[in-house]
């Protein structure tokens, strides 16, 4: 079976490109087991800033479409794209490969555009959902406050929050034209089932899990002797990226809650941020929050090695996004046996069954966020125990790299039957 994915990254090949990026993630993941099974001939298509030619990496073949800077800072500043030249030069690349079935792996992009001019088989994957974020994208940090801490480079440059909403949007725009084009669609949550099938009422919804990196497997914390306490100070860890709907004022005003009511010493880890990011500035300088007066520790990035090292100092792990599909850093924190609290939006309910395998809180409830993180720490028995073992048994399930794998072979192999 010959395969041709579009993808928003190099995949595996990141290694080849960048090997010095600290980077990962459950598509190389995902590739590397593909691509490893008998009879499949997969080949890997991507946008790159500069231009290379095809090339061959670990069984895959690479076909890079060179999106120049220029074309980029164009779109950034007009935030108009120029679909129809980058349209065709993904059709050329499905001329060339002539695969079997086309796989496009997220809405994000303009690789779905290609539906409406070709017949081969083709099934698009939910990755997140712009036009559902683009609808939270100011619910935790107003307008109003993310405008008055921007600075003039990013004001020159059209980097500014308003910016990337405008994006958000436009992108939403294509991203549903993509949906109403698909015929077949894949994702794993409740949430970008019922989205998917409202875009796109007449297409067929698979399930497609994901396979985290490695290190998470093989990382078991459930046991009692990895439930660490440091120096009597409860510590807790969240991993958050660059967004203002990634909830991290939630964190700010939950610290600041906690070290006001003083009933335990805590410290708060913060993966994928430093002191110099833009949401913390933002954050800080609007609630007048200080990161170290409140013990909060900015990280920023580590890979899944450093990650693992940190949960095995961690008593919790806390995820406080205003919208999401299904987190990865949630998913990897129950895989390691971590007991999870999550805000309950988008798909984070397909993850987790609240009071089993974590815990949900409403978005933004500060107030029941700091209430369930006293509630774990007072609660060290076996009910705890039982919340740390049903989270990494139902992440062990959830990300199985065989049934994953498998599954998706089926599913190819039943879109391409169903045309011959």
């Amino acid at each position: 079976m010959k395969i041709l994915w579009f993808a928003n990254t190099p995949c595996g090949a990141t290694k080849k490109l960048s090997p010095d990026l600290n980077v990962g993630g459950w598509l190389p993941s995902l590739e590397k087991e593909l691509a490893s099974v008998n009879d499949i001939e997969l080949s890997v298509a991507f946008y790159w800033d500069m231009h290379l030619d095809n090339f061959e990496f670990n069984d895959v073949t690479y076909y890079p479409i060179h999106r120049t800077k220029k074309s980029k800072l164009k779109n950034k500043l007009t935030n108009l794209t120029d679909d129809s030249s980058e349209v065709e030069s993904c059709l050329n690349i499905v001329q060339l490969v002539n695969p079997n079935i086309i796989h496009i792996h997220g809405t994000e992009d303009n690789f779905g555009l290609i539906q409406e001019y070709t017949d081969i088989p083709i099934i698009v994957s939910i990755q997140g959902l712009l036009a559902p974020y683009a609808e939270k994208f100011y619910s935790g940090i107003p307008k109003a406050i993310a405008d008055k801490y921007e600075t003039l480079k990013d004001r020159i440059i059209k980097n500014t929050e308003s910016d990337t909403y405008k994006r958000f949007y436009l992108r939403g725009e294509r991203e549903k034209k993509i949906l109403s084009l698909s015929k077949n669609i894949m994702g794993r949550t409740d949430w970008d089932r019922r989205i998917s099938q409202f875009l796109s009422p007449n297409s067929k919804y698979f399930v497609g899990e994901e396979i985290l990196r490695g290190n998470f497997y093989s990382t078991d914390l459930t046991s009692k002797n990895y439930f660490a306490i440091e120096k009597n100070t409860y510590i807790l860890t969240s991993t958050i990226s660059g967004g203002l709907y990634k909830g991290i004022e939630t964190l700010f005003k939950c610290a600041r809650l906690l070290k006001e009511q003083n009933l335990f010493s805590f410290e708060w880890n913060i993966i994928g941020l430093n002191p110099s990011s833009k949401y913390i500035k933002i954050v800080s300088n609007w609630l007048k929050i200080s990161p170290l007066a409140y013990n909060i520790n900015l990280l920023g990035n580590k890979n899944e090695f450093e990650m693992t090292e940190i949960f095995k100092r961690t008593n919790a792990y806390v995820h406080m996004s205003h919208i999401e599909n299904s987190p990865n850093s949630v998913c990897e924190a129950m895989l390691v046996g971590l007991p999870v609290i999550a805000s309950n939006v988008g798909g984070t309910s397909s993850l987790i069954t609240d009071g089993v395998d974590g815990l949900l809180y409403q978005d933004g409830e500060i107030y029941t966020l700091a209430s369930l993180i006293n509630e774990l720490r007072i609660n060290k028995n076996d009910s705890m125990q039982s919340l740390r073992s049903n989270a990494r048994k139902t992440a062990l399930k959830k990300h199985d790299p065989n049934t994953i794998v498998n599954n998706l072979v089926s599913t190819y192999n039943s879109i391409i039957s169903e045309l011959t």
